[in-house]
């Protein structure tokens, strides 16, 4: 029952916990249907928190809306190649392209003085296995 771009998201949020650790971090969001500032997403690994419990958490965020009363660090996007009105550290662009057969692509961009490139280099390597992790049969079991 969730979307691609709620799935996408909570990737995202399983990705920054295996690269930089667990918390709470707080996106801008533009995915059509689901668009909100300031949104909560969690920041857990797979032994912390479930994929069935990070994705219930991401729809009750983007349900909820953002809170955010100042500009957040990272704007999350899926569709269309959209470009955030003010660029922010880190941008994660994902969209569904359908050569070759239905492919998920994601466009990291960051901002030099903030991140390492190396940092946002194991971002990218650590997205599919968190993508994975999330949507596989054995990630639905807690």
């Amino acid at each position: 029952g969730c979307s691609a771009a709620q799935i996408l998201l909570a990737a995202l949020g399983r990705t920054v916990a295996r690269t930089i650790g667990d918390g709470v971090l707080t996106v801008d969001v533009d995915a059509g249907e689901s668009t909100a500032d300031g949104v909560a997403v969690p920041c857990a690994s797979e032994r912390e928190v479930s994929a069935f419990e990070l994705l219930a958490a991401i729809r009750r965020a983007l349900a909820a809306g953002g809170a955010a009363q100042t500009p957040t660090d990272v704007y999350f996007a899926y569709g269309a190649a959209t470009i955030a009105e003010d660029r922010h550290r880190l941008e994660v662009h994902t969209r569904l392209d359908a050569e070759p057969a239905d492919t998920i692509v994601v466009d990291w961009w960051y901002d030099i003085r903030s991140f390492d490139a190396a940092t946002v280099d194991e971002l990218a390597e650590q997205f599919p296995l968190a993508l994975i992790e999330l949507t596989s049969e054995g990630g639905f079991g807690g």
